[in-house]
């Protein structure tokens, strides 16, 4: 409960975005229904440093998640620095692995680091990022005394805000919305020294600043309805009844805010019709119960909006709409608008010229009014005449006037480039300087190609060649460009232009020209190539004088490192181990390792409990790795062990032999275990980098570098093999170098550090005790009794009091000192032969098949032995009860022996019975509401159980119906769960199922049902103004067209105002007055070619379509079409295409027509042709757009001719 908590403003800010929502279309489909969210630090400015993410006692810090975090088994350990981007290549899962940071989302790059950690005993929490723990997804909580924290040493780039002011903190991936507290330690870049605080809660994405100083006593039961997270400590105020009620989602009483079931839940009084639209809809009802009604307050009328009458209130179609009373012609530039029509018959007449070749063409007049021009729009209309009339539409050709060529149509030079008013088509280029060897009189732009006399030498090879030369002068010498041409030579310049190779000073293999190695890793004055591997220590067994570096082989005079030995030698410790793990001998996966071995170096020490914490350098104790070649670094590890991922090594094997550095970990730190992760800082002088670009370790500059981890982290403690793991090194090389360690003796961080700096080739080894010889107990190494007090040669500790005496009942033979203990009185117990006799033996006993068996015991006593031994034996086992194996019968036959072997036996029986019946472990709700009708439906019957007794107990369930009113059932579902002995459970279960009807629900459709409760998409609907029975809703005269729909016009076809959309006459024909107008006679005229009665083309008429003009001199041009001037010629039908006909008649063959007649009847188009071009005649070009979107295409596949678009044709 958040708002216990005050708030206050912070200058630093949280901020959580939503880095990838996995929805299936974006992110990763095995992600689907899970959101990652990175968590940012917004600062300030951008030298901000974030150093910390805290949390404890006073402080909380809480990450929670009601669906696990998703953490992937391939990345590296708990934090973002553990991502290796080209692991995601191979599984893209890790880029979405939930971890914690400061400022990284993969491994430290130059400058960076990786965060340390800092965990409480009882809350750790690293355990919870990583996909191998028990804990791995699991919420966080920082809320003890000891608290906990990752953090960033100070300086570590990744740690500033920058540019863009923010730095990541963590990333979550979940299927639930992650919530709680985060408080992060922010160093300001200007103002106070003091670090920031910032404590911020946040649900989601949405984030509110708090205040902890608020903090007070309060309820800590989070079962309580006012329990308060934040609560100092509890105050006894908890309280169960403000939150208590209905807390069952289908309840009528459902209460969101109830977090306690009180058990008022109530399923009947919400019940109603739950449709706004019904007549009956009740607001109250919460469920519908299938009673709606939607007739009863319904009102019929014309519910179409185009129809005069039309009733905006009508909830239903009666069939009264009116379509005539209201039509008339809604234009008003119309000569007959009527002002009161509300529905246009297209009856409106518009005067104007109807040629669209007239220059005064009225496209929306449809009445001639003889005002047809064609003069005032004659001119010019090509753009590249200099008179071009942009106005006219009626071409003259003859009157255009073009410019002369290379001129505009003012006369001046279309091109000039120089303003020299020649134009550039006509410039000659040339050398126009008089004085020039070159001179061209005719030249008007200079090119620069004039020549003028130079003296030199002009000998291309000589050392003074002079390239502008064009006199040779006699001065060319070959001496001073001559020397050593090989780039290999010491001596060899770069400036020589003739060779004098005799002269060239080579340098011996391995060094260079002043005599010093080329590579020298070690600094020993031997080159890498010429290093000897071998025991260089002269105390070894091994010794070899030729070895100029150590590889670890030595070998030493067997010794005692154990302090009780008799030939103790003291271990000498806290040095160096290298251990040669694999020596390769050809390809790791996909990358070659032939002639490479892989060494690990370890720190060893003299006790279990000795801590290592560092290894470090300076220009004082320098800390070097090197090798006579490379380390091997793999794309895919690291600087340090824990950027290795054994689940990758099948992947990617070579990454088992990285070269890397650590301290104890060969992996990522398991925190469940007290490990820790290595941490890294570099000085002046970078180490890392030249590292992991396979050079050597080098940390000696003045400031110094480490890598190191936090006391008390148990992968630095030595442990029972006295060794923590510094480093793996793979090379083809020697490795060479030293190592300045950090000791703890015992652990103690405080009294007994040991800084120690130890060199490669001292390698040592661990303690020795297989050669070790210790004196025979009780005596000292010289064979001397430690102890003898009475002198008699026999150790005190081997001194055996008893009876020295061989006549006495008690002699003992071993004895060596007399203790006057010898009895010589007769025993009757010497020859005991009598058996011991049981006390007490258990009763028969029934025990259930759960329970473990009985382990009271049978007591027995002897005459003569006061420790009688009982033991028993159980069996056989008896299946002589019903519903073996669980039920049975054990005979346990209880034996005493006493000392002298004398037995007596006793028995009980034990009989095993299965009663107990299997149990529930998982049930659905005693109570389930389904509304069918709201696409819910009956859950399958699921249930888990559990017996004693019997792993293949079985479960089923039946449903039966109780109730049925209206369109709800009441089921009852019955789990009975049974044992293989009859012993059965059951559970009921009731279902209230609202039941669903599917089909056409809308009163207006054709196929309406009343029953229907759930629309399914299926109904269909009448035309505009037809019935379902497809008539005319209105149709007065019965033609079959509805009156909506009727055009009134003169239907005579000879008539002047022959209307061909008209569908009514109106008595309007006009027979004369076409006969009077003065137009051109320019027009179309069809002539029937053929009426085809029989044959392929029954059915068909063949028409020829001409032009007439006023006089035989007139030309017809072109018949076109557009989007301004429409053609179109259609058919009813279709227009016969031969298969040998074209679309012109010009492509015919005549001679094809004597053998398929059909082609003289073919359709096309043409201006005068009707087969192939005569003498004088021209072709028909046909023009329009390309392949089937044009209108030839079209008519060639007997469609209509349609020219409308903007290409035209």
């Amino acid at each position: 409960m958040l708002s216990t908590i005050g708030l206050h403003a912070q200058s630093s800010q949280l901020l959580i975005e939503e880095y990838m929502v996995h929805d299936g279309v974006t992110g990763l489909a095995e992600l689907e229904g899970q959101t990652t969210y990175r968590f940012y630090v917004e600062c300030t400015h951008p030298d901000d440093f974030v150093s910390a993410v805290y949390g404890g006692q006073g402080s909380p810090l809480m990450v929670e998640v009601d669906s696990p975090m998703f953490n992937s088994p391939f990345a590296s350990g708990s934090t973002g620095g553990g991502i290796n981007p080209l692991i995601l290549n191979y599984f893209p899962e890790a880029a979405y692995d939930s971890w914690i940071t400061i400022g990284l989302d993969q491994a430290a790059g130059p400058g960076e680091m990786d965060i340390s950690a800092l965990e409480s005993p009882d809350q750790p929490f690293m355990a919870n990022f990583s996909a191998n723990a028990e804990s791995s997804g699991m919420s966080v909580s920082l809320t003890d005394e000891a608290g906990g924290a990752w953090f960033l040493l100070s300086g570590m780039t990744n740690g500033y805000a920058g540019d863009d002011l923010r730095v990541l903190i963590m990333q979550i991936t979940s299927a639930s919305l992650p919530s709680g507290l985060l408080n992060i330690q922010v160093i300001p870049a200007v103002g106070s020294s003091d670090s920031e605080q910032v404590h911020q809660g946040f649900s989601g994405t949405d984030v509110w600043d708090i205040d902890f100083s608020t903090m007070a006593p309060g309820c800590t039961d989070s079962e309580a309805c006012n329990y308060d997270a934040f609560a100092s400590e509890d105050d006894g105020t908890c309280e169960y009844e403000s939150c208590a009620g209905c807390t069952d989602v289908f309840a009528c009483n459902y209460d969101e805010s109830a977090t306690i079931d009180d058990g008022s839940c109530s399923f009947i009084e919400c019940l109603g019709c739950t449709d706004s639209t019904a007549c009956n809809f009740d607001p109250d009802a919460i469920y519908n119960d299938g009673t709606c009604d939607y007739f009863s307050c319904e009102e019929g009328g014309c519910t179409l909006e185009a129809a005069c009458n039309f009733n905006p209130d009508a909830s239903y179609e009666d069939g009264t709409c009116d379509f005539v009373s209201c039509a008339g012609c809604m234009d008003a530039s119309a000569d007959n608008f009527d002002p009161t029509a509300l529905i246009d018959d297209g009856t409106c007449e518009i005067g104007g010229c109807l040629n669209p070749l007239a220059c005064n063409f009225n496209a929306l007049a449809n009445i001639p009014d003889g005002s047809c021009d064609f003069a005032s729009c004659v001119g010019c209309l090509d753009t590249f005449a200099c008179n071009y009339d942009e106005a006219a539409t009626i071409s003259d050709v003859s009157s255009c006037v073009y410019a002369e060529n290379g001129l505009d149509c003012e006369g001046n030079c279309l091109l000039d480039e120089d303003l020299d008013g020649i134009c550039d088509g006509d410039e000659v280029a040339g050398c126009t300087d008089a004085l020039a060897n070159n001179f061209n009189n005719e030249a008007t732009d200079d090119d620069g190609s004039c020549l003028y006399s130079v003296a030199g030498c002009m000998n291309s090879i000589a050392c003074n060649f002079n390239v502008l030369a064009n006199e040779n002068d006699g001065s060319c010498e070959f001496t001073s460009c001559a020397g050593c041409m090989i780039e290999l030579a010491c001596n060899y310049d770069e400036a020589y232009t003739l060779e004098d190779n005799a002269s060239c000073i080579f340098v011996e293999p391995y060094y260079d020209c002043e005599g010093d190695c080329l590579g020298d890793n070690d600094s020993d004055g031997v080159c890498n190539e010429l290093e000897v591997l071998g025991c260089t220590d002269e105390a070894a067994l091994n010794y070899d004088s030729n070895a100029t570096d150590n590889n670890g082989s030595c070998t030493y005079p067997s010794q005692c490192n154990d302090i009780d030995a008799c030939n103790y030698v003291p271990y000498e410790a806290y040095c160096l181990q290298i251990e040669p793990i694999t020596v390769h001998e050809g390809m790791v996966g996909e990358v070659d390792l032939s002639g490479m071995t892989t060494y690990r170096v370890y720190a060893l020490c003299e006790n279990e409990d000795d801590f290592v914490s560092a290894v470090a350098g300076d220009d004082e104790f320098s800390t070097s790795v090197h090798s006579t070649s490379s380390f091997f670094q793999s794309p895919a590890g690291g600087p340090l062990a824990e950027n290795s991922n054994p689940m990758v090594f099948p992947f990617i094997p070579s990454l088992a032999y990285d070269s890397w550095v650590t301290i104890g970990l060969d992996q990522s730190a398991n925190g469940a275990e007290g490990e820790l992760g290595v941490s890294v800082l570099e000085g002046n002088e970078p180490w890392v980098i030249p590292f992991e670009n396979g050079g050597s370790i080098e940390i000696s500059d003045d400031l110094g570098g480490l890598w190191y981890i936090l006391n008390g982290a148990t992968n630095g403690i030595a442990g029972d093999d006295l060794r923590v793991l510094l480093g793996q090194f793979t090379t083809a090389g020697n490795l060479s170098g030293q190592m300045f360690v950090q000791f703890f003796i015992h652990g103690d961080g405080v009294n007994n550090g040991l800084n120690k700096v130890i060199g490669l080739q001292d390698a040592c080894g661990a303690p020795a005790f297989d050669n070790c010889s210790f004196p025979e107990s009780g005596y000292s190494c010289e064979g001397s009794c430690l102890s003898d007090l009475d002198s008699d040669g026999i150790c005190d500790e081997f001194e055996i009091d008893g009876c020295t005496d061989a006549l006495a009942n008690n002699f003992n033979a071993m004895a060596t000192d007399d203790d006057g203990s010898c009895d010589f009185t007769v025993d009757p117990c010497v020859l005991d032969v009598i058996p011991p006799f049981f006390t007490s033996v258990p009763a028969d006993s029934v025990i259930q098949c759960d329970q473990a068996m009985p382990t009271v015991m049978a007591i027995a006593e002897d005459a003569c032995d006061d420790n009688v031994q009982v033991m028993f034996v159980d069996g056989p086992i008896e299946f002589v009860l019903d519903c073996p194996p669980f039920n049975y019968l054990c005979t346990r036959t209880f034996i005493a022996t006493d000392d002298a072997g004398n037995t007596a036996s006793a028995v009980q029986m034990i009989s095993v019975r299965d009663t107990l019946a299997p149990e529930f472990v998982v049930l659905p709700e005693a109570l389930i509401q389904v509304n069918e009708q709201e696409d819910e439906s009956v859950p399958e019957p699921f249930a888990v159980i559990q017996d004693a007794c019997d792993g293949n107990a079985s479960w089923s369930s039946l449903d039966v119906l109780l109730s049925e009113e209206a369109s709800v059932q009441t089921l009852e579902r019955t789990y009975t769960a049974s044992d293989q002995c009859g012993n059965t459970s059951v559970f009921v279960q009731t279902l209230i199922v609202t039941v669903a009807t599917y089909g056409c629900a809308d009163p207006l459709a054709c196929n309406y049902l009343e029953s229907v409760t759930n629309e399914d998409g299926s109904c269909t609907y009448p035309e505009d103004w037809y019935t379902c029975e497809g008539n005319c809703i209105q149709d007065a005269d019965g033609d079959g067209v509805c009156d909506l729909f009727e055009i009134e016009g003169c239907t005579v076809e000879n008539a002047c105002n022959f209307n061909l959309l008209a569908t009514d006459d109106d008595g309007t024909c006009d027979f004369c007055s076409c006969s009077e107008i003065e137009v051109p006679v320019f027009g179309l005229d069809i002539d029937t070619v053929a009426v085809h009665a029989s044959g392929n083309l029954e059915g068909m008429t063949t028409y020829r379509l001409y032009v007439t003009t006023e006089t035989s001199e007139d030309f017809v041009s072109s018949v076109y079409g557009n989007d301004v001037d429409t053609l179109i010629l259609g058919t009813s039908s279709t227009f016969h295409q031969d298969d040998n006909g074209s679309l012109l008649p010009q492509n015919l063959n005549a001679d094809l027509v004597g053998l398929f007649p059909d082609l003289a009847f073919d359709s096309w188009v043409t201006i005068g042709l009707d087969g192939p071009a005569m003498a004088g005649e021209n072709l028909v070009n046909a023009l329009g757009a390309s392949g089937d979107l044009g209108w030839s295409a079209a008519f060639e596949d007997g469609s209509d001719i349609v020219m409308d678009d903007p290409v035209g044709g």
